[in-house]
């Protein structure tokens, strides 16, 4: 997985990120590589990310996936 990939959630309108991580910190794929695990939240199956995490927001989620390394 590309190493610049960054993944923002936003709750209910928050100017400033809640979450902000690589996308492969995010599921677990450290030193960016994809080790097949399953538990109660998160999941690798076959380089197919899943995540199963309670929303803490009321009303509205926005999830941007940023490039911030230097490739396109």
């Amino acid at each position: 997985m590309y190493p610049g990939l960054v993944l923002e959630a936003f709750w209910d309108g928050a100017s400033e990120p809640s979450i902000r991580v690589p996308l492969w910190a995010f599921f677990g794929a450290f030193e960016r590589n994809a080790v097949d695990y399953q538990s109660l939240l998160m999941q690798i199956n076959h380089y197919c990310y899943m995540s199963y995490l309670p929303m803490p927001f009321s009303r509205h989620a926005r999830f941007v996936l940023v490039n911030d390394g230097n490739e396109e």
